[in-house]
């Protein structure tokens, strides 16, 4: 479904990319589009808008596909004038990222605002940094002091060498000697303060490279790193001995943010394609309106399709229209499913518990969602759903019997228990230790010390998360 923005693009694209275009032409058109469409307030978009939402239509439709064919477009006079430096690199890596998912416009926006925000925290902890570099300078003070006190102590000791060695026709440089050796410390030490903590202990990368579920490891690795909850080992039952039972059902999986929902979903879509069932991650950006929400889910479910169809040698079935709809999701879900023989498809829906203020109109979704799943059941698709959802969510449907309806049974995300965190730590390492004969041994009567800490905070569950970045924290302050 066409954004607002991108409407005004496709009627205006010639002027648009025109090199004897004037800026006033667009504002014209602009004027016209916003009073025909009656636009009013927020919804009006700039032109800095309009020029990232021609490029990302062009790349959308396959006009655009590497980086130099989008240099080519910033030749034009309005692009070149509106588009910013870092929206071009954003559509850049898109373009030329090799499996980076296909991002709705709204998410591509949040993403921009986000490195904005970004570039503000920079500028704001500044002051922090300074303070950090000054505290440092007065603990090398410090040391400095006491490496002075000890070359005094030692003085005796060398008055002593220097009596011993006067009868020597030439004597050494015995401060030269002294000198060489606290240069070689400190050439040392310089060497190793360069270093990533995770290669002081001689491992092949970070264990943990980011706060997304799996993500940053191959999947060729997820049996041997995941971290077997109890909640894991029901849905790796599931998936592995009763895939079937999924379908027709919606489940919410529920959890604080870092409690392991994504890393569920994706350790599902690695476990379903061994019981020939094609899973799809379904990314979400919410918004205040469920019927946005909708659009964007079509679109994604399509792209996905899309995707599978083109691996199999079909030309990609994405039109210049947009317009998607059940029945036209319905038709290429079959087309796949025949392709590759499948018993059935697997969505896991995320992102939608992550906002706040959209609530309401992401439950009202998960409503209307169950009309698009009986849909497909009755034509025949076999159909499983997991939607990630929060706590605030858990209590709002509780509150409110018209949801009953929406789904299947709700899986909350207990804490984690002391021995999973442990199990976190042991797998990671061992997974990345380079010297496979000397292991690396971690005081475990910290770590549980670590853990009660986290724990103790009553307002919120422990998860995986926090403890990732405790346990981080640990190691780089030699705390473990």
């Amino acid at each position: 479904m066409d954004t607002i923005a991108r409407r005004f693009v496709r009627l205006n694209l010639d002027n648009i990319l025109s090199k004897k275009m004037k800026i006033p032409m667009i504002k014209i058109a602009k004027k016209q589009f916003f009073e025909k469409n009656k636009i009013q307030g927020d919804k009006r978009f700039t032109n800095s808008i309009i020029a990232f939402e021609t490029l990302l239509f062009l790349i959308d439709i396959h006009k655009v596909k590497n980086e130099e064919q989008i240099n080519n477009i910033c030749n034009a006079p309005f692009i070149r004038k509106f588009l910013k430096e870092k929206e071009k690199e954003l559509l850049i890596d898109k373009i030329s990222g090799p499996d980076e998912l296909v991002l709705p416009p709204e998410i591509l926006y949040s993403k921009m605002r986000q490195q904005n925000f970004l570039f503000e925290i920079k500028e704001k902890l500044s002051e922090e940094a300074r303070k950090e570099i000054e505290l440092e300078i007065s603990n090398e003070k410090s040391r400095i002091s006491e490496i002075r006190q000890m070359l005094s102590e030692n003085l005796v000791v060398i008055e002593k060498f220097r009596s011993d060695l006067e009868n020597l026709q030439e004597a050494p440089d015995i401060e030269g000697l002294v000198q060489d050796i606290f240069e070689k410390k400190r050439e040392i030490n310089v060497v190793e303060s360069k270093l990533y903590w995770w290669q002081k202990f001689n491992l092949k990368g970070d264990p943990f490279p980011n706060k997304i579920g799996l993500y940053g490891f191959s999947e060729s690795d997820f049996d041997e790193i995941i971290v077997r909850t109890d909640l894991v080992k029901k849905y790796t039952n599931m998936f592995l001995n009763y895939p079937n039972e999924m379908f027709g059902k919606t489940i919410l999986l529920s959890g604080q943010f870092g409690s392991g929902k994504t890393t569920i979903f994706q350790y599902g879509r690695h476990l379903l394609s061994r019981s020939n069932i094609y899973p799809m991650i379904i990314i979400l950006n919410p918004t205040q309106d469920w019927e946005r929400i909708l659009d964007q889910f079509y679109s994604n479910v399509f792209n996905e399709i899309s995707e599978g169809l083109i691996k199999s040698g079909y030309s990609d079935p994405r039109s210049e229209e947009y317009n998607y709809s059940m029945p036209m999701v319905q038709k290429a879900l079959t087309t796949l499913i025949d392709t590759y023989q499948l018993n059935g498809i697997a969505l896991f829906i995320d992102g939608l518990h992550k906002g706040e203020k959209t609530v309401e109109s992401s439950l009202e979704f998960v409503k209307q969602l169950q009309n698009y799943h009986e849909y497909f059941i009755m034509h025949g698709i076999n159909i499983g759903i997991f939607i990630a959802s929060s706590p605030y969510w858990l209590r709002r449907i509780k509150r409110d019997p018209t949801y009953s309806g929406s789904y299947h049974k709700i899986d909350e995300i207990p804490p984690i228990k002391f021995s999973d965190a442990f199990q976190l730590l042991q797998t990671r390492i061992e997974h990345y230790r380079n010297d496979k004969e000397n292991q690396i041994f971690f005081d475990k009567a910290t770590i549980q010390y670590a853990y009660t800490q986290v724990s103790s905070n009553k307002n919120e569950n422990i998860t995986f998360r926090k403890m990732v970045r405790l346990i981080k924290s640990s190691i780089d302050f030699n705390f473990i």
